[in-house]
């Protein structure tokens, strides 16, 4: 039995809410009870799941803090068991356990949670400030507030003994239901922003790869160093990459303004001298060091990097007003922010990457919920430290700032520079060759307007050539173990035998993306109008891109007609602008009445695991 706490019961005295506090630990329970109590909260204790539930038909509460690794109903089956309570489906919850799983986050995370707090981490103050945001910002209810003058207070909510596996009380929690209405997309908060801010401005700390340290210092020890090879080294790594400009754009503080559109401008600043100081300087990390996951996703963010300079550097075409080396650098650094926190937080970047994919969403748009900023706050944080020239940052800034995809028409996002557009089709691009660092990773088709405001091709580039140059010399130079190298070389998804139809509008450009990802997912066959019924031989599916809803809703209707009158019905695809999303729905939902469903809807950008789960439910005929 707890003990009674008789200012609770103490008829006037106001109260801030209600909090439920599950936890088969009694020093942690009555830690954080006390806590609780001491700022001015009602405390109802329950020693596991089956207690918790048992309590709050008698003691209602306005949210709750958990721990996951509890007898009988773990914190997880708990927090299915109150979302499945029509009165508990909102109610606020704050997972705080001293287990760090990627899996157990994303399972919480998807059943929707406040925070996600490490026993071996927390605070209570910090505990104390996250209930207080939760009570501020209304997410609690109060509902329990109407029965507060009959209940007891937490003192009167007794730690009864635990009843028998297979008792009356274990074998009437209510069955697990997910409303549609709750917050299932929102991703649990893992750092802090006080935690967070520091380590996006540590330009300093930040780490290049050992291998490529290794062999520029090997290259600057011969007698003439060759600034063409130095250059091909230092530009393979970012971090090296960015304290080379840095160093450079340093210089101007002497008198010496830099010219820096290249990496090798940025050398010719400092001298070979400059480059000797950069790496002695520079902390680096060994991926073949680490757990094989984790060694792999940080060679990939370098692979992806390399990947997007070099596209930019094919589909923008050489003028005056854009040198030669610029489009590589910005390809190249403007994931600078995702590299800070993939090296201060590397479980909490995968476990959040993790529930990205599970939910749909790019994970740079969740960083909001699990790190406490946005990217756009972390993107000018990361550049600001690092002191990189304004001419490099400013398109990455912008990039940023509209999510890491080009604008639709219609959307309440600015338009983007040339260089900010180009840079998000290059990123999309990489994405589609499947040189992406997760599998939330998103793509896009390209409209020829997108291509003529940019200014860039409307062909599409040697896809597979780019893939395997940066693929190549990535191996080459690890010289992995094979254990090691298969991990890196395997793509995210592996390509399925398939054929699949790709009914592009034709407003879309032929550069591109999704086409480039389906390819790379399965066989693909292009067409810029509505399939015939001779194109449905041997085919497993359709995908169909369209600009707007109304031509969506015509391409797919006629889909349908003649899949009909070639006697099959395959599954279809439709992929829309997001801002589009709901339109189509309606539009093609009346299309479909009285027939076989239309069509699933997915608004891009679309993440390549949503391809390749469509692509993977394809049947061969």
């Amino acid at each position: 039995m707890t003990a009674v706490n008789a200012q609770e019961n103490t008829p006037g005295v106001i109260h801030k809410g209600s909090v439920l506090v599950v936890d088969d630990a009694q020093f942690c329970r009555e830690m954080v009870a006390a806590a609780l109590r001491g700022s001015g909260y009602r405390v109802v204790p329950a020693v596991d799941g089956c207690d918790a539930l048992r309590l709050l038909a008698e003691y209602p509460a306005d949210m709750a803090i958990i721990d996951y690794n509890m007898p009988r109903m773990d914190g997880v089956e708990l927090l299915r068991a109150l979302r499945g309570n029509p009165k508990y489906q909102r109610m606020p919850v704050i997972m705080l356990t001293d287990v760090a799983s990627k899996e157990v986050i994303v399972r919480v995370g998807a059943l929707g949670v406040a925070g996600y707090m490490l026993k071996s981490k927390f605070s209570l103050p910090e505990l104390l400030g996250r209930v207080g945001k939760a009570f501020k910002a209304g997410h609690a209810s109060h509902a329990a507030s109407a029965v507060r003058s009959a209940a007891p207070a937490d003192a009167a909510a007794p730690e009864a003994a635990a009843p028998a596996a297979g008792s009356a009380a274990a074998a009437s929690i209510p069955a697990p239901v997910i409303s549609r209405h709750m917050p299932a997309a929102t991703a649990p908060n893992l750092i802090t922003r006080e935690a967070a801010l520091p380590a996006v401005k540590d330009f300093a700390g930040v780490k290049a790869l050992n291998i490529l340290v290794a062999e520029l210092h090997a290259a600057l020890s011969a007698p003439a160093a060759d600034l063409e090879m130095v250059a091909s080294l230092i530009q393979q790594d970012p971090v090296l990459a960015m304290r080379t400009l840095v160093a450079a754009q340093a210089t101007a503080a002497q008198g010496k303004p830099p010219r820096l559109n290249s990496i090798e401008d940025a050398i010719r600043a400092i001298g070979i001298p400059g480059v000797r100081t950069i790496l002695d300087s520079c902390p680096v990390f060994d991926p073949l060091s680490l757990p094989i996951e984790q060694g792999v996703a940080l060679i990939r963010r370098w692979q992806h990097l390399q990947a997007v300079g070099s596209i930019l550097t094919r589909i923008l075409p050489k003028t005056e007003a854009i040198p030669a080396g610029l489009p590589y650098i910005i390809g190249l650094i403007h994931e600078l922010p995702d590299i800070l926190l993939e090296q201060h937080f590397p479980g909490e970047m995968t476990a959040a990457s993790d529930f990205a994919t599970q939910v749909g969403a790019p994970v740079r748009t969740l960083f909001q919920s699990v790190f406490g900023v946005a990217i756009d706050e972390l993107a000018g944080l990361a550049f600001d430290g690092a002191k990189i020239p304004p001419a490099i940052v400013s398109p990455v800034l912008e990039f940023a700032r509209a999510g890491g995809s080009v604008p639709q028409a219609g959307a309440q996002r600015p338009a983007l520079s040339r260089l900010a557009k180009t840079l998000a089709v290059a990123d999309a691009y990489a994405h589609a060759l499947l040189m992406a660092t997760s599998k939330d990773a998103t793509v896009q088709p390209m409209t020829e307007h997108d291509c003529r405001s940019a200014l860039i091709t409307n062909a599409p580039i040697n896809g597979p050539e780019v893939r395997s140059e940066v693929v190549t010399t990535m191996c080459t130079q690890l010289k992995a173990p094979a254990e090691f190298e298969k991990a890196l070389i395997e793509p995210l998804f592996p390509p399925r035998a398939v054929r699949v139809l790709y009914a592009r509008h034709p407003a879309f450009s032929r550069l591109d993306p999704l086409e480039t990802a389906l390819s790379q997912l399965g066989k693909v066959q292009t067409l810029e109008r509505a399939p015939r019924a001779a194109d449905w031989d041997n085919v497993g599916g359709l995908v169909v891109a369209s600009p707007d809803a109304e031509a969506a809703r015509s391409l797919v209707s006629e889909a349908i007609r003649v899949q009909k009158l070639a006697g099959v019905s395959l599954p279809i695809l439709c992929v829309v602008p997001g801002e589009q999303h709901a339109a189509t729905v309606k539009a093609i939902g009346k299309s479909a009445v009285g027939e076989q469903a239309a069509a699933t809807i997915a608004g891009y950008p679309v993440s390549l695991f949503q391809l390749a789960q469509f692509i993977g439910k394809l049947k061969s005929p």
